[in-house]
């Protein structure tokens, strides 16, 4: 909380309406944050897009948040889903804003407790599947799921970070 994310200089405070509360890390995009959703005082994930200066000189930032806006309209109703809920930009920064899904990210399940009985894999992968299934049919794809996209919770695994690859992918970044 000392102002300093993992690989931006400095953090604000907030982006947009949602205020900052802490760094969880980075993605080869830039850094994503935790933060508060004040219209339900709920916890929400903050990923943020650091461009090139080229790229944002190109003009395609414009691009990029029309796709997140069209992403944000669509309905990803599932308890596995992280759901899109806002983006913008705070200065030539652009964001999305994800809810938060309780749990722990499967890369820090596995590096804490090893392997999961062959039970529980079965039927947390059978939960993905039903979860990834609910997007593509809302024509949502994830592009890059990775094991700290996976959510593990107590009852429910879930996934976070549908549809940015494909806005990336569409703007020629990814």
């Amino acid at each position: 909380m000392n102002g300093k994310g993992p690989s931006s200089k400095h953090r604000p405070d907030c982006f947009g309406p949602f205020p900052v509360r802490a760094d969880l890390g980075a993605s080869r995009f830039g850094p994503v944050y935790l933060g508060r959703e004040p219209s339900r005082n709920a916890r929400a994930v903050i990923r943020t897009f650091e461009l090139s200066r080229e790229w944002r000189e190109f003009g395609e930032q414009s691009d990029l948040l029309d796709s997140f806006r069209k992403l944000c309209e669509t309905t990803l109703d599932h308890p596995g889903l992280a759901r899109p809920l806002a983006f913008g930009a705070e200065g030539d920064i652009p964001y999305i804003v994800y809810s938060d899904l309780p749990g722990t990210a499967m890369d820090a399940v596995m590096r804490q407790d090893g392997p999961r009985p062959f039970e529980e894999v079965l039927q947390r992968a059978r939960q993905l599947a039903d979860a990834i299934d609910c997007a593509a049919s809302a024509g949502i794809y994830h592009g890059m799921v990775a094991p700290c996209d996976v959510i593990l919770g107590e009852e429910r695994a879930g996934v976070t970070g549908f549809g940015f690859a494909q806005a990336l992918i569409k703007v020629g970044i990814a």
